[in-house]
């Protein structure tokens, strides 16, 4: 089963408060986060819009993932694909990753939804 072996699933069924106060400020996820552009990091790009999703706040350990401030428009905007092109390069379990970005991003809004499936 994949959600056993998923520590994405993992840390957003954590209640709000301790991935604020424990899993956000780890420095390792900080270092992470901040390399996943340069060596193409879908996994982290993923774990960075689930985290958003659940503390609802544009925090500073997503500023070299996510738009600042986030929105599905912004995300989806030229310059923002462009700084975030290596996470988006086909790698392993491609259509996986997508699916799963994709399912994250209709979550967001109904704009986004609109987008994807055109």
């Amino acid at each position: 089963m994949k959600f056993f072996c998923d520590p994405i699933f993992f840390i957003v069924q954590l209640p709000t408060e301790p991935v604020v106060t424990h899993v956000m400020e780890a420095p390792e996820l900080y270092k992470w986060f901040e390399q996943a552009t340069e060596v193409g990091n879908p996994d982290a790009l993923l774990l960075a819009l689930k985290l958003h999703e659940k503390v609802s706040v544009d925090h500073p350990i997503f500023s070299k993932l996510l738009p600042v401030p986030f929105s599905s428009g912004k995300f989806f905007s030229a310059d923002h694909l462009t700084a975030i092109g290596n996470c988006l390069k086909v790698q392993r379990k491609p259509i996986f990753l997508l699916c799963r970005m994709v399912e994250h991003v209709k979550i967001l809004s109904a704009d986004c939804y609109e987008f994807v499936t055109y």
